[in-house]
């Protein structure tokens, strides 16, 4: 029999977190994380560039900075807890949000937090799947990972 390697695929984690905010301070949270994740997951424009050591401003907007990342740690009182796989950094690659959850209710009319008025829902559900940038090796698993 031969076998042939070819490579080992990136790992990736799931996450699943259901709110139920109590209250209008806390259904404001809620969308300020919903925000959070949104925006630190997706590129932008960059306005300027260095280029051969001189500054350009970048009026079309054609280049995209990467996206942010994100250490992920488990810990256990205040130290990393040594049950649980390390994670290396990864990316946010995925995010689902559901809204309401089985029977979409919401709570009385408030401002969020741009000033605009809207019902906050009752139960926000939000999925996050974050893959390492690094391939794992036999090296970094003995470190934890």
């Amino acid at each position: 029999m031969e076998l042939m390697f070819t490579n080992v695929d990136r790992r990736s984690f799931n996450y699943t977190f259901n709110f139920i905010p109590k209250s209008e301070a806390e259904a404001k949270v809620v969308q300020e994380i919903v925000q959070t994740f949104k925006e630190h997951m997706l590129p932008e424009y960059m306005q300027q560039a260095t280029i051969a050591g001189a500054t350009v401003d970048l009026k079309q907007g054609r280049i995209l900075k990467i996206p942010n990342t994100f250490d992920i740690h488990y810990f256990y009182h205040e130290k990393e807890n040594p049950f649980l796989n390390r994670v290396s950094t990864c990316y946010l690659s995925q995010m689902d949000v559901d809204y309401g959850g089985d029977k979409y209710t919401v709570y009385e009319p408030t401002k969020d937090r741009n000033d605009i008025e809207g019902t906050p829902p009752q139960r926000t559900n939000i999925s996050l799947t974050f893959n390492e940038i690094e391939i794992i090796t036999r090296e970094r698993a003995q470190q934890g990972f």
